[in-house]
């Protein structure tokens, strides 16, 4: 008797259902599975000794099914060795898929292939298999990289190429072309009153229009994030503490490919100190700490000033220091804010 059940890669299996019978399943044997565990292959297909099958029937389609979502053949064929009396003989024939050997990189210094590697390393895993998937994180990977250093256009081509030096292996290629850093043509601040453009543009410490003159013009996404943070800690220093970006726009010029960013901003009202109250102080008096605050009632409001004249000023000026100085080592201060109308701070410091 002879009968076979087989798929290859992306084809279903054709089974003829006539004249099926049930048999039990006396022996599988494994061939072609050089780097796995045959018994831990015959027990995924579900064709375990003891089994009654039909013949042919949906129990080997079931079998073959099970085998091709491990994703590690290309090729699998089901074979009916023998049967004696109701017991069947099997036989699992696979094509293993190719494991991955190394990689190399092409298009770039070799000063950057460390750097490269520390990227594909939890990806690419030496023995293990690639797919397609695989493949197309490692290149989403790359490419988040070439982004994060401004060369939003860069290219990666991933090749593949068997691997002379061992049998069934695989060896990836990465070509690299990251192109020029994208250069920011314009700068634009819409919503600011009071503070001039030129001044916001030079509180942004790293993105640079290719206007200005002593910085290298490029977007680097984290580094623009950061300047729009730097902008709006300006703004609280000069005591517009409810300043905000409200939105931002970034394109791309069609002719040259170079960024424009604009920035909608809402400055809101500008704040100023009311009246300083201490609470919780003993060792010194309210004219002491006042004193050493330098903080007095109508001065702009600055949140960074009031926090490092309440604690580890650089010139030692600072409340925490007074006390510290006298053996307070735990000595805390937490600023407590009260507003009193719409653009008066009311701080008050328990001690």
């Amino acid at each position: 008797m002879s009968f076979a059940v087989y798929s290859q890669e992306g084809k279903p299996a054709v089974i003829d259902y006539k004249n099926a019978k049930e048999y039990e399943i006396g022996g599988v044997k494994v061939f072609g599975a050089v780097n796995r565990d045959n018994n831990a292959i015959a027990n995924l297909s579900g064709l375990i000794v003891g089994k009654k099958i039909q013949i042919p029937g949906q129990d080997i389609a079931a079998a073959i099914k099970n085998l091709w979502k491990v994703k590690l053949f290309t090729d699998i064929e089901i074979i009916l060795e023998k049967t004696v009396g109701d017991i069947a003989f099997l036989e699992i024939h696979l094509k293993e898929r190719p494991t991955f050997s190394k990689h190399s990189f092409t298009g770039v210094k070799k000063s950057k292939h460390e750097e490269l590697n520390e990227i594909l390393t939890p990806i690419l895993v030496k023995g293990g298999i690639i797919t397609d998937d695989v493949k197309q994180l490692a290149k989403v990977k790359l490419e988040d990289y070439y982004i994060d250093k401004g060369y939003l256009d860069a290219e990666i081509k991933v090749k593949e190429f068997p691997d002379e030096e061992k049998e069934n292996t695989i060896r990836l290629v990465f070509d690299i072309d990251q192109k020029s850093r994208v250069k920011i043509a314009d700068i634009i601040f819409v919503g600011n009153e009071k503070v001039k453009s030129s001044t916001l543009a030079r509180k942004m410490k790293e993105t640079k229009s290719e206007q200005f003159l002593f910085k290298k013009s490029r977007y680097i996404s984290k580094d623009y994030e950061s300047d729009k943070s730097k902008l709006i800690e300006y703004y609280n220093k000069i005591g517009y503490r409810d300043a905000k970006i409200k939105y931002d726009t970034l394109w791309r010029r069609a002719e040259d490919g170079k960024m424009n960013i604009a920035m909608v901003i809402d400055e809101g009202e500008v704040y100023s100190f009311n009246t300083i109250v201490w609470k919780g102080n003993s060792i010194y008096t309210d004219d002491v700490l006042s004193s050493v605050l330098g903080i007095k009632k109508g001065d702009i409001y600055n949140k960074e000033l009031l926090e490092k004249r309440l604690q580890f000023s650089l010139d030692g000026r600072d409340v925490s220091s007074l006390y510290m100085d006298q053996g307070y080592l735990f000595f805390r201060v937490e600023p407590a804010e009260i507003a009193v109308d719409s653009n008066k701070i009311d701080p008050e410091k328990r001690n």
